[in-house]
């Protein structure tokens, strides 16, 4: 009960969540080492619904149906800590917003397995939700992959692949790079007939960029669109950016999570650490519901603009 008032004042003094600052603001005779592995004893009990946030998230956006869905994998170093996150995101407004992750224990892609539990997590999540593809780059790829997406998700992609891989029309196998020699800069070819890719049929576009590089898509459907709609792919990149240069100011979660700390803090007392829970989980679970109109305003894209700027050297 003690711990639980000295953390709560320790939060209004430095105003931070990170734990080497919060222990700085602890009352009392304790060392800041004591203060800080109390800290980490405490909060190893307390376990965030990911799943839920997914869906307060999604609900807050108001994102139109169907959506794209855009898979990734990034690296986040934290001092000598070197996070591997594969994530996956819906694309609106040309931002991808993260539902999903799995932080994998190993360097390097993800493998099949992975993509396919963390898809798999989503259809549990967004029974419901109607989408109309799903993007990737060049580390998505596999023959188990692609069976899982033809197949079991019965799931529309958009899917880079690379120069060096093998096309096969049944006659000949030949690198996609040959196939599209002859593409001149932003010119766009669509194979008329599928080909054989990683063991299944599909429909193949390219575009040669100006750099001199193919992009190469494969589909399932609608190869005309294949490249356009590859495009929304970069809202994931967007997104990427965002988080790893961090601003709070476009960062919507930092702004629930300062409202959360407003319903759930200021000025209320707690018997103990699993009311202090409650609280929090009950504050989630009316978002939509008691403060929805407060959000509505507070979790918004829309910033305030300047015309006519001139920079004075």
């Amino acid at each position: 009960m003690m711990f639980l008032a000295l953390f709560l004042v320790a939060l209004f003094r430095v105003k931070s969540v990170n734990f080497s600052e919060l222990a700085t603001g602890f009352m009392g005779s304790a060392q800041l080492d004591s203060n800080y592995k109390r800290l980490q004893r405490i909060c190893s009990e307390f376990e965030l619904d990911y799943q839920r946030i997914a869906r307060l998230v999604a609900h807050l956006m108001e994102i139109p149906q169907p959506w794209v869905l855009s898979i990734d994998r990034t690296n986040w170093e934290f001092g000598d800590q070197v996070f591997n996150i594969l994530m996956l995101g819906v694309v609106h407004d040309g931002v991808a917003f993260p539902l999903l992750w799995l932080m994998l224990d190993k360097k390097g892609n993800s493998n099949s397995e992975e993509r396919i539990d963390l898809l798999d997590e989503f259809f549990e999540v967004f029974p419901e939700v109607e989408v109309a593809y799903l993007t990737g780059d060049r580390e998505f790829l596999g023959q188990v992959w692609f069976e899982y997406l033809l197949e079991t998700a019965q799931l529309e992609f958009r899917i880079r692949i690379r120069e060096s891989d093998k096309l096969d029309d049944g006659c000949q196998s030949l690198k996609a790079k040959v196939v599209f020699s002859a593409l001149q800069t932003n010119q766009q070819q669509v194979l008329r007939h599928r080909r054989q890719v990683w063991g299944h049929w599909v429909y193949i576009s390219a575009l040669r960029l100006e750099d001199g590089k193919l992009l190469i898509v494969m589909s399932n459907h609608r190869p005309h669109q294949a490249i356009a709609d590859y495009g929304k792919r970069w809202g994931i990149e967007t997104l990427f950016g965002c988080l790893k240069t961090y601003s709070p100011n476009l960062n919507l979660i930092e702004r629930l999570w300062k409202f959360v700390k407003k319903q759930c803090l200021y000025s209320i007392y707690y018997p103990d650490f699993s009311t202090f829970k409650q609280a929090i989980t009950d504050c989630l679970d009316q978002c939509h519901t008691t403060y929805k109109k407060e959000l509505d305003s507070l979790l918004t894209l829309k910033f305030q603009s300047f015309k006519d700027v001139k920079s004075i050297p």
